[in-house]
């Protein structure tokens, strides 16, 4: 074989290498061109917006079109929000819905807690752009139950109903990329960040409702509530741990007379130069990319760095605190003034008011030219009763008399801006004295007055006739008890008097020691009893025995009808009350405890006392009560239910009850419903017996200090949420019990409507006030007849206006049904699931005037009140119970033009 023919000849084997390189060519080509597509696709799929710069959920919310450098691109350059230029300022916008003024929010426009919003006129006396102004919403439910959770909702502004399980394990859970969630709690998307959702039963991985809700409105967005930032060109303003990128603005930075601009230094162009378009805009100041704004020229801006990144609007972000000092800067106010040209003499300024005005005028001016006027207005704590005119944005308390006086001394206007209280400013004195000092005066002449009239009469009608039996003399410290009130009649006493005022019925005698006539043959006119017989003895001794000299015939109508005035009043007295019979008992204290009548004076001052008593209720024993025992020192609380750590409720009785009066036990089961507590019912029902109210207000001050001990061996034990609830008299047993605590406060009291008579003049340590505890709440049912009319806590609820409660004129004892009612609002508030709302009124002779329909803030009576707000409220009930009736409606408030 010839060696040729193994050989392929050279042209094919060149076409042939030629052929395989070009393929292969072709393949790298084509390899490189889906690289490119790959790598192209690949970045525009992973286009991650929170890594461009500027405040871009800021746009978002504003809806400003984005700019973008070329098509394609990621990140935008600027932003387009041409369409804010064109708003009018008398208008509100929401998602491109146009609102006039004093017209409300549309559904669709609104998130679940844009309650009662209404687009109104701004506040200022040169910018009133207009804004949306709602109501405030204070979800305030109290803590949980052990073992408990409220149930949400994205669809709801608060949480829903208290869900309770016996297996905490068997609580819903949802599974969020990896994350576990439970029933109740909120999470968030990493997609879709806008997105409120909350972990509910069901969930499966879907965001979509019921779970998750897109907000109708962007919260970020300054139109709804600020839009007066937007206008004057403020710039939004971040924490250093936040992202312009997806959060929102804490607050805005406007300009001020001190800021500057600070350029970059590669950027040499003018900032005056307007028409460039890739400029940011502060106020009137204009920046180019890079430029930034100088720091701390108020309080706004300490600590704050701006830069112009996207225009048309400067990224503002706090600084950290490892990197600035929020507390080093200039001061912001500075006022160089001087006295040496001034014609004044330096010294002091009184005032009689509470704010004074000085007004500083050069003499180159003149005194009807410039210059600047200096109010100086002083102010009440916001954590006391605020019993004046509450600010609405600054919320302290100023005077009325500083109302419509054309200076705003609120700050937000709202002191001038109040046209209910502008127009009827004059009515807030009579006779030149503030309306509740007048109140009282008026009061306490007519009760004096009242005593004197009644004093006169007991006094002539009493005169004793010297008997060998009972002279004058014979009335000594030996014969008297160290405490009588002898100007009080018993109601025995009195009708003793009213055989002698009718025609025709002989005045028979009648033996004082209750209900025993004595034979007619005695003589007439011959009164005996027991004026002051100590406990222990059983026989009716000379020196206690009276004798009225009587003559017949009808006495005069002067001394009859005065004497005939008292019977009713003292008839009236007992059908408002349960009578107790009190019989004489033998003990240690005998000499000590005094009966005047069917009254125990206890005159014994020391603690422990067998007519104060406490017993204790718990979930283990709901029924039948532990009495507890203490002294100065020792408790036997080791041997009795009571725990420590849980909440304490000590409920006190009032004038002619006991513990076992049935609103008190209703009250008390309601709590053992509600949760786990420790509850002492206090009995002084023996010291508190009709028909001895002034004796019952006498023995106030020894429960309140038997009282106390029982609080300090309840602290000693590690007690240490106490909560004392007083009814009528029984409301100002913790005032004294708190005198002796000082300084200790307690927790809290709370007065269902504390007893008025003989405790309108007594001193404020001397009744309930809002010194007492830490926080005090008062519900007046009653107010100006058994209970107190002026304000005794830091919040005080007056419902259904505190007089007179609806369904009890049909009652058999309506001022008894009124007084009681306190007592039935309180113990519904316990478990109730829609609550006593009530709304907020400057007094009492401003609500007497028509002037304060129901408006926000909604604030919460009874046992879930909330404790930071103060001051005079009212409270609507229904007739019959439930008397609750839930949150007043928003359309009650434009009815009554609330915003206007």
């Amino acid at each position: 074989m010839s060696p040729q023919r193994g050989r392929k000849s050279p042209k094919f084997s060149r076409c042939s290498i030629m052929a395989r390189r070009g393929s292969r060519s072709f393949i790298q080509i084509w390899a490189y061109l889906a690289l490119v597509v790959v790598t192209v696709a690949a970045d525009q799929e992973q286009c991650d917006k929170t890594k461009c710069p500027g405040p871009l959920a800021y746009y978002e919310a504003l809806k400003c079109t984005p700019v973008y450098e070329k098509e394609g691109d990621c990140c935008a350059i600027k932003y387009n929000c041409d369409h804010l230029k064109e708003r009018s300022k008398t208008k509100c916008y929401v998602n491109n819905n146009v609102y006039e003024i004093g017209e409300s929010l549309k559904e669709e426009d609104a998130n679940p807690c844009d309650i009662g919003c209404v687009c109104s006129e701004g506040y200022g006396t040169e910018d009133k752009t207009a804004s949306f102004v709602c109501a405030i919403v204070d979800c305030f439910f109290g803590p949980v139950n052990p073992g408990c959770y409220r149930r949400k909702s994205p669809s709801d502004c608060c949480p829903g109903e208290e869900v309770c399980s016996e297996n905490p394990e068997s609580r819903p859970t949802c599974n969020v990329n990896g994350k576990i969630y439970k029933d109740g709690e909120d999470f968030t998307v990493e997609d879709e960040p806008g997105l409120n959702c909350v972990c509910q039963p069901g969930y499966e991985g879907k965001n979509v409702e019921p779970f998750c809700k897109r907000p109708n409105r962007s919260y970020c967005s300054p139109d709804f509530r600020d839009a007066t930032s937007i206008v004057n060109k403020c710039a939004p303003v971040y924490y250093s741990s936040q992202s312009p990128q997806t959060d929102c603005s804490v607050f805005s930075r406007c300009q001020n007379a001190n800021d500057t601009v600070i350029h970059n230094e590669d950027n040499s162009r003018s900032t005056d130069n307007s028409a460039d378009a890739d400029m940011c805009y502060f106020g009137n100041k204009s920046m180019h990319r890079g430029d930034e704004l100088n720091q701390s020229t108020d309080y706004s801006s300490v600590c704050v760095k701006c830069v112009c990144e996207v225009p048309p609007v400067p990224t503002c972000q706090r600084l950290p605190d490892s990197e600035c000092d929020v507390t080093q800067h200039p001061p912001f106010i500075q006022f160089h003034l001087s006295c040496r040209n001034t014609k004044q003499t330096v010294g002091a300024i009184y005032t009689r008011t509470n704010f004074v005005t000085l007004k500083y005028i050069t003499d180159a001016w003149g005194t009807n030219a410039n210059g600047f006027r200096l109010v100086i207005t002083a102010v009440k704590d916001p954590k006391h009763t605020c019993k004046d005119f509450r600010c609405t944005q600054n919320e302290f308390c100023i005077e009325t008399d500083l109302l419509c006086d054309g200076v705003n001394h609120c700050g937000d206007g709202s002191d001038e801006a109040t046209s209910t209280l502008c127009a009827n400013s004059e009515v807030s004195t009579i006779l030149g004295m503030q309306t509740t000092w007048f109140a009282i005066a008026l009061v306490f002449l007519i009760l004096s007055m009242g005593g004197l009239v009644t004093a006169a009469v007991l006094c002539f009608c009493r005169q004793r006739v010297p008997t060998p039996r009972h002279p004058h003399n014979a009335h000594n410290a030996q014969s008297h008890p160290p405490v009588s009130f002898p100007w009080i009649p018993s109601s025995s006493r009195l009708i003793q008097y009213v055989p002698s005022l009718c025609r025709g019925v002989s005045p028979a005698t009648i033996d004082r020691s209750w209900q025993r006539p004595v034979p007619r043959r005695q003589s007439m006119g011959t009164i005996r009893g027991h004026l002051a017989q100590p406990r222990g003895q059983s026989g009716v001794s000379d020196r206690f025995k009276m004798t009225i000299s009587g003559h017949g015939g009808n006495p005069p109508i002067w001394r009859t009808l005065p004497v005939l005035l008292l019977v009713t009043v003292q008839l009236a007295v007992a059908a408002n009350t349960r009578t107790f019979v009190v019989s004489n008992t033998v003990d240690d204290q005998l000499g000590k405890d005094y009966f005047v009548g069917p009254c125990l004076v206890n005159t014994n001052q020391t603690c422990p006392d067998e007519e104060v008593t406490f017993f204790l209720y718990t979930k283990h024993n709901p029924n039948e009560a532990q009495q507890l025992l203490v002294n100065d020192t020792a408790s036997n609380l080791v041997d009795t239910n009571f725990v420590a750590t849980l909440p304490t409720k000590i409920i006190v009785h009032g004038y002619n009850s006991d513990m076992y009066l049935d609103y008190l036990v209703v009250m008390r089961n309601e709590y053992l419903k509600k949760g786990s507590y420790n509850l002492i019912a206090v009995d002084w029902h023996r010291l508190a017996t009709a028909p001895c109210y002034p004796v019952a207000v006498h023995n106030v001050p020894h429960v309140g200090d038997c009282l106390a001990q029982l609080i300090e061996r309840l602290r000693d034990y590690g007690a240490t949420n106490i909560h004392v609830i007083g009814f009528s008299l029984g409301a100002h047993v913790p005032a004294f019990a708190a005198n002796v605590l000082h300084p200790y406060q307690l927790t809290r009291i709370t007065g269902l409507d504390p007893a008025m008579p003989l405790f309108v003049t007594v001193d404020k340590s001397e009744k309930l006030d809002a010194s007492d505890a830490e926080f005090v709440d008062v519900l007046h049912t009653n107010a100006f007849i058994q209970g107190q009319f002026e304000a005794s806590g830091h919040i005080d609820f007056y419902v259904n206006g505190g007089v007179n409660q609806p369904g009890c004129w049909g009652h058999g004892n309506p001022f008894g049904c009124s007084h009681h009612r306190s007592t039935e609002y309180f113990a519904e508030s316990i478990n109730t699931k829609i609550g006593f709302w009530g709304w907020p009124c400057s007094g009492f002779l401003t609500y007497l005037l028509g002037l304060c329909p129901p408006r926000f803030p909604a604030v919460l009576m009874g046992d879930d009140v909330n404790r930071d707000y103060r001051g005079f409220y009212l409270v609507k009930t229904k007739a019959q119970s439930p008397f609750a009736e839930g949150m007043f409606s928003v359309e009650d408030l434009y009815q009554q033009n609330i915003y206007q």
